[in-house]
């Protein structure tokens, strides 16, 4: 009989002892705590109605709020616009982690759809604007999304045809945005056009309430798959 333990090079964790678990040195009391709480709410909220959800073609618009009481759309957002006042992506990664595992990923999607639109308006917006939406938006009271993507080229930003010319003391929006996540629900967008020149630095953002004249949007037929996030082509 020969002894191979020195020679062996992977065991699943289900077979070892806790004392023996590797641990991640850069776990903390409140990250453990963290990925605790986002693993409790998936497996309660989320994943006995995620097929049902997909099916229906949409999340309930309730379920942005009550993620967002998690704090999750919070990171790298001040406290008085109601945010944490905080970063960490160490947090950030664990929410990806975590709501992946939910059995639907248009679920994540259609969540994450309203907060890839929170750090633009949190660097680049004035003081005004960050004042007015982003409470609602970080707490899932209403919805924001990103517009880059467009018919003629998909995500090649720097070939961006949307553009914004200055006139009569404001910026008109010529364009159109396709498979923008949250497009049909969303209150507010931030805008990528075209304002001066060739190419990214040719390109500023805009913040655009749904509500302004000349904005229109249609939803995009059902997908091959995310078909609970919802995603439209936004007009000007």
């Amino acid at each position: 009989m020969v002894a191979l333990q020195e020679y062996l090079l992977f065991q699943d964790d289900h077979c070892r002892s806790d004392a023996d678990k590797m641990k991640n040195p850069f776990d903390t009391l409140e990250r453990v705590a963290f990925r605790k709480t986002l693993r409790d709410f998936v497996a309660k909220e989320i994943k006995p109605n995620a097929d049902t959800w997909d099916e229906a073609g949409e999340i309930p618009w309730d379920l942005h709020q009550r993620v967002g009481a998690l704090g999750v759309g919070g990171f790298g957002v001040e406290e008085q616009h109601g945010g944490l006042g905080m970063d960490d992506y160490f947090m950030r990664a664990t929410y990806n982690e975590e709501f992946a595992m939910c059995g639907a990923n248009g679920v994540p999607a259609a969540l994450n759809g309203r907060m890839i639109s929170i750090e633009p308006i949190q660097r680049l917006a004035n003081a005004d604007i960050r004042s007015r939406v982003l409470p609602d938006i970080v707490s899932g009271r209403k919805g924001s999304s990103l517009g880059i993507t467009e018919p003629s080229g998909g995500s090649d930003v720097a070939g961006m045809k949307t553009t914004a010319r200055f006139d009569s003391g404001t910026y008109v929006i010529n364009g159109s945005k396709t498979f923008i996540t949250g497009g049909m629900t969303s209150d507010f967008f931030v805008i990528g056009a075209r304002t001066d020149g060739d190419g990214l630095a040719g390109i500023s953002l805009f913040f655009v309430d749904a509500a302004t004249p000349g904005f229109s949007r249609t939803p995009l037929d059902r997908k091959m798959g995310w078909w609970c996030a919802d995603q439209a082509t936004l007009y000007f």
